[in-house]
């Protein structure tokens, strides 16, 4: 069994760096679709119609944290899909 996951690991690897380079070559990044709890998904929906009792786009949010002002986030800090 651990014979395949290390084949497996390694032919996946090889498959998914040619895609990395097209997308480099092209100028573009590739989207990322994060599901989750609120430690990955702060809340970012000023693109979402909805009322703006649901939007964090003003005062308080945002303004002591990383960003220094309302971006439209329920989170005044970055969250881990931020770094990737």
């Amino acid at each position: 069994m651990a014979r395949f996951l290390s084949l497996f690991l390694s032919l996946l690897s090889l498959t998914d760096s040619g895609r990395h380079r097209h997308h480099e070559e092209a100028g573009r990044k590739p989207g990322l679709f994060i599901f989750g709890d609120s430690t990955v998904d702060c809340g970012t929906n000023n693109f979402i119609n909805t009322t703006d009792a649901f939007r964090a786009n003003y005062f308080p949010y945002g303004y002591n944290g990383y960003f220094r002002r309302s971006t439209g986030r329920f989170s005044d800090g970055r969250v881990s899909p931020d770094f990737i």
